[in-house]
């Protein structure tokens, strides 16, 4: 059995799927580890593909087992062990602002990205304007710049980018 992941390089925060050659049987299961420990899992009778959403960066695992239940582990039939990282390489903003004056925000990314990565202008854990890394990053050259409004109170701001599902702070 081959186990093969869609898409092959997967980001920190996103969907993914795995799809299995062999016929899945009635007691088989998927499981997704990372780091070694089990995150979730999942009966596979009549699939051939497990849809899963990953975390934060880190090593990750898939085990198809088979004639597995609730009182067996059954017996590994494959793995498929990959790497999540994060795709932002670089980041910038200004560390210091004007209170209603542009801010520049910069960043390079690895690899292209979905809708669901933001960039996140934050004042008290609170978000103030974002904007979809997407819409402002060349596909070329995966390079993005846009610009905010710096916050109208004194104090500090945050700057986030967040993933589908969580944010890394920068």
């Amino acid at each position: 059995m081959e186990l093969q992941l869609h898409p092959p390089v997967v980001w920190a925060y996103c969907a993914a799927q795995v799809r299995w050659t062999d016929s899945s049987q009635k007691w088989d299961t998927i499981a997704l580890y990372k780091n070694g420990r089990r995150c979730n899992w999942e009966w596979c009778q009549g699939k051939q593909e497990y849809a899963m959403q990953v975390g934060e960066p880190g090593e990750y695992m898939l085990e198809y087992r088979r004639n597995a239940g609730y009182f067996s582990d059954g017996e590994c039939h494959a793995k498929l062990n990959f790497k999540v990282e994060s795709p932002v390489l670089e980041f910038s903003i200004a560390r210091q602002a004007v209170s209603s004056a542009e801010l520049e925000v910069t960043w390079k990314l690895a690899g292209a990205v979905d809708d669901g990565y933001c960039v996140l202008l934050q004042v008290e854990n609170v978000t103030i304007q974002s904007l979809q890394m997407s819409q402002h990053t060349d596909k070329d050259t995966l390079q993005g710049k846009s610009r905010f409004v710096a916050p109208r109170v004194s104090g500090e701001f945050r700057a986030c980018v967040r993933g589908t599902s969580s944010s890394e702070s920068m």
